[in-house]
């Protein structure tokens, strides 16, 4: 005769099963605990709702192996916004200059080299041709362009700077104006390097040879510091910002209830352009111009730049120039122009 199961055995080992097996799955969806009171799952929760991001068992997270990379990505994005170029030329404005296609991996970059003419023959049209043929005294510039502008609206700067007696090298990031290829943070640095191997080749001569970044210029300069200033006698800094990170928690879209956790997890979010760490290993005089009216990038970043910088070097505070007008005066131009020509004064 068959033996009957234990009543209270029976019903015990019919209902534990399923129950551990979906408890099992709950735990794995968190990794923690099914009990919403549970620390290690309200932490998860929380972390997550005070970074936007969707829960770890949701589709989009794939993990911090993949993620951090796509976000590095994202935030790349959302810092380096290409322009298109329009017909206008140094020609426009009666400026000498050679046109150059400039080899940066498997494209060209888009620069205009403009050599200045010497003070006595900027008046004479035929005068300041010869001048951009004959041998070069002059100081020499090599601008890095912010962000969504390309080389036309440089043409402001190389006018000034013809102007001034100084020459200058321009160029476009890739995927910036006419240049080839697409914009990233690897591309914008291998660009610097294709740029100022030609600048350094062109200004052979010149009296002293400056690197002038502004705004996401700046950042792309500072990016390959350690190789790009053996080969110059100074650096210009205008209106740029400490890091992408800090730029991030400053303005992102985060909750007020949810601010005093920044500090304690910023290091997840994606670490590009550390501008204060890179100025540490500039060891050439640098100038740092900033606004007191900069709402974009304002001031306090500009300090903590010039504390992190070694001598010789000096800050500029510009009282009345947002960030859409740095460099738009002739008071601004100053201390560049002076820099340019003399050094920190």
């Amino acid at each position: 005769m068959a033996r009957l199961p234990h009543p209270v055995r029976g019903r015990r080992a019919g209902r534990s099963a399923p129950r551990r097996r979906a408890r099992a799955r709950s735990c794995r969806s968190w990794g923690g605990c099914t009990t919403p009171w549970h620390p290690r799952q309200r932490a998860g929760r929380f972390r997550v709702a005070a970074l936007g991001a969707p829960p770890r068992d949701s589709a989009p997270f794939t993990g911090a192996r993949r993620g951090l990379p796509e976000a590095r990505r994202r935030a790349a994005r959302a810092l380096i916004e290409p322009a298109k170029a329009d017909t206008t030329t140094p020609q426009s404005l009666g400026i000498p200059y050679a046109d150059l296609q400039i080899e940066s991996g498997d494209h060209t970059i888009h620069a205009w080299w403009v050599r200045a003419a010497s003070p006595d023959t900027t008046k004479g049209q035929a005068a300041a041709a010869a001048a951009a043929i004959a041998p070069l005294a002059a100081p020499a510039v090599l601008l890095f362009h912010g962000n969504g502008t390309s080389l036309p609206r440089q043409l402001g700067v190389q006018q000034v700077l013809y102007r001034a007696g100084i020459s200058s090298l321009a160029f476009d990031y890739s995927g910036f104006g006419a240049s080839g290829g697409t914009a990233s943070p690897q591309a914008l640095r291998r660009d610097a390097r294709a740029a100022f191997g030609v600048f350094a080749d062109s200004a052979t001569g010149a009296s002293r040879r400056i690197l002038l970044g502004a705004s996401l210029g700046a950042a792309v300069l500072l990016d390959d510091i350690t190789d790009l200033e053996a080969g110059c006698d100074g650096v210009a800094l205008v209106g740029t910002f400490t890091s992408a990170r800090d730029l991030a928690i400053r303005s992102g879209p985060v909750p007020d209830r949810f601010a005093w956790l920044l500090p304690h997890v910023a290091w997840l979010l994606p670490d590009l352009y550390d501008n204060v760490a890179a100025i540490r290993h500039l060891t050439k005089p640098v100038l740092i111009v900033a606004s007191v009216q900069d709402s974009i990038f304002p001031i306090a970043g500009a300090e903590r730049l010039y504390a992190a910088a070694s001598e010789p070097k000096r800050l500029v505070r510009l009282e009345h120039t947002g960030h859409d007008a740095y460099l738009a005066t002739d008071e601004s131009w100053q201390p560049v122009i002076a820099f340019i020509k003399q050094g920190p004064q």
